[in-house]
């Protein structure tokens, strides 16, 4: 029988290097066609959300197949470390701060 689970779960891992992959092609490309560094390309947010996108589906694929509970554990650390600080960026840019009030 075949396990459905793990055909899933090493599908994503294989998916998200993929992804990975592609995008690392792409911006080598986009730099050569432009003519400028290959780290101005992948300092674009478009580049980065991609690589932090294809970083957490591996480390999730790669939690989901672990059978020990500190493996586990260590791929959604590593998953949560990728995750947080462009999402902390993005709340951070969209809350109004102190100096946005308005004064009369």
């Amino acid at each position: 029988m075949i396990d459905v689970q793990g055909l899933f779960f090493n599908s994503l891992w294989i998916v998200a290097l993929a992804i990975l992959l592609a995008l690392l092609s792409w911006n080598s490309w986009q730099a050569q066609r432009e003519g400028v560094r290959f780290r101005d390309v992948w300092a674009h947010p478009m580049s980065q959300r991609w690589f932090t996108l294809s970083l957490v589906l591996f480390c999730a694929a790669l939690a989901a197949l672990s059978e020990r509970w500190w493996e586990r554990l260590l791929w959604v650390l590593l998953a949560l470390a990728e995750f947080l600080p462009p999402f902390v960026g993005w709340v951070s840019a969209r809350l109004p701060s102190h100096n946005d009030t308005v004064q009369d």
